[in-house]
């Protein structure tokens, strides 16, 4: 079937009322980012109330608020690639270095070292435990933590009192608390509802579970959360040790981790969607065609070069005939310039451009940028550490009796050459014990330990011990010992006429004088 030619004029008109189309569009979707500004649309619901009017204009997030939130941000890790990636890079920034637990391994993330046996046999116990190493000190349980600071803002770890097992309890199961009176902040206890038959969705149980701060006897009972008070029970052998994040002084919650770059993820992935229509709109048109006459033009259609349309196909055209390729044509949208919207997600969520968008070249091409955390970022990853290392100094308590210091190593990466010569110096300098030393070095070697310690005899330099060794210490004396001192030159304490410079040096030297 015969198509209608398209003339200049069609073409134009085309082109002008797409262009047209997409820039209403524009303004309509600028109007709606106004709008989201304002309100921060319908699931964004809540911000209002915290910030503006209403007897909780101070009082932070509900519960319910919390909650509305938490599930958003869960979809949003589980689908959506800026915070998917946003949350992967928090979890390796604050758990890629251990924490230091004295009296188990040196570090709270890896097998024991050899020769190091646990000085408190109930702390190693509770450490090796299999379940608490599934949610508290394991791998597994680093990811866990840092996911639920990052959508949940809390990670509420509840302990058996009897067997010092502990297992978190997911935000979505808790209706309510019991807060200090006088200080909306401390949580006292937790209303956790769930449903322990699967079979029979309808019925469900509620307890109650005290915090490890609860500084009072605890009570067998304390009201619900229904209009009526219902007095719900309190599991006496039962205890929440709860972290919350990005906490406001009078503040029953936190805010989580990604709860900040939100909608400034949604903006991206809009700008994304437009910036492909306009890909689309720029590869519509390729060229435009302009003709000498009218009849020419109504004749013209966009099919050049004979009938067989092949590569490196030809065209021939009349005098005052023209065909102008667009300038945009093989071209798409300069997604680049999306970069400082995906700059300020970065921002508020705290992680690295660079390492949120896997490219280099966000870092202007700095190859030092591209490697290493900004200060800032470092610094809040160091705050949030050490926020987890005092949260882990309760868990032990609670789980031992025993109050032990937890320190959270630095996390400012070193070269792994540079490492090796950091400790080597240590040692050089006699002030490190080997197995302070060996372990690091066959790491970063990349080297199987056949044994369990240094080689038999070894030295540790600058030590009282290798003094009395001429091949180790030679007391000031020139070459391998006091008894066969280093030989003297030939030109030893002679003149050659240089006045001390010597050699090909005094060569170099002016003799020349001014008249």
């Amino acid at each position: 079937m015969d198509t209608e030619p398209l003339s200049t004029a069609r073409i134009t008109e085309a082109f002008e009322a797409a262009i047209a189309d997409a820039t209403e569009f524009q303004r309509e979707e600028l109007q709606q980012v106004q709008h989201q500004l304002q309100a921060l649309q319908a699931e964004d619901r809540g911000w209002t109330s915290l910030f503006g009017g209403g007897d909780d204009e101070y009082g932070g997030l509900t519960l319910s608020q919390l909650k509305g939130f938490s599930k958003i941000l869960r979809e949003s890790v589980a689908g959506s690639p800026l915070p998917k990636q946003a949350n992967v890079l928090r979890y390796s920034y604050t758990f890629s270095h251990p924490f230091v637990i004295p009296g188990l391994t040196g570090s709270a993330e890896g097998p024991k070292k050899p020769g190091r046996q646990p000085k408190l046999p109930r702390l190693g116990a509770f450490y090796e435990e299999a379940v608490n190493q599934r949610y508290i000190f394991g791998k597994e349980a680093q990811e866990l933590i840092s996911t639920a600071c990052s959508t949940d803002a809390c990670y509420l770890a509840l302990g058996d009192d009897i067997t010092r097992k502990v297992r978190p309890v997911p935000l979505f199961e808790i209706v309510g608390t019991s807060v200090d009176p006088n200080f909306p902040g401390e949580v006292w206890a937790y209303l956790r509802e769930w449903h322990p038959n699967p079979e029979k969705p309808e019925e469900s149980r509620k307890r109650w579970y005290y915090t490890d701060r609860f500084p009072n006897t605890r009570e067998k009972e304390l009201p619900g959360t229904d209009e009526a008070k219902t007095m719900v029970p309190a599991d006496p052998d039962k205890t929440i040790i709860d972290l919350m994040v990005n906490q406001q002084v009078g503040w029953t919650f936190g805010v989580p981790d990604l709860q900040a770059g939100h909608i400034w993820n949604k903006k991206y992935i809009t700008m994304m969607n437009h910036g492909e229509e306009v890909s689309g709109t720029l590869a519509y048109f390729a060229a435009k065609v302009k003709q000498k006459s009218q009849a020419g033009a109504d004749k013209t259609g966009v099919k050049m070069g004979g009938t067989r349309q092949k590569a490196g196909n030809t065209v021939s055209y009349g005098d005052g005939n023209e065909i102008d390729v667009f300038s945009t044509a093989g071209k798409t949208y300069d997604f680049s310039g999306l970069n400082p919207v995906a700059g300020v997600y970065a921002l508020s969520v705290g992680v690295s451009l660079v390492d949120l968008l896997s490219n280099p070249s966000a870092s202007g091409s700095s190859y030092g940028a591209a490697k290493a955390l900004d200060p800032a970022t470092r610094r809040g990853i160091e705050s949030r550490r050490s926020q987890i290392a005092g949260w882990l100094e309760r868990v032990i308590q609670w789980g031992t009796g025993t109050r032990i210091k937890v320190t959270p190593a630095s996390i400012e990466d070193v070269e792994p050459y540079r490492r090796a010569q950091i400790l080597l110096i240590g040692w050089n300098s006699g002030l490190l014990h080997d197995d302070e030393v060996r372990p690091e070095l066959l790491h970063i070697a990349g080297l199987t330990p056949k044994h369990d310690s240094a080689p038999e005899g070894v030295l540790v330099p600058n030590n009282a011990e290798s003094l009395a060794r001429k091949d180790i210490d030679a007391d000031g004396a020139a070459g391998t010992g006091a008894d066969n001192p280093q030989a003297p030159s030939a030109d030893q304490g002679k003149s050659d006429g240089s006045g001390g410079v010597g050699g090909s040096s005094g060569k170099d030297v002016r003799t020349d004088t001014i008249a």
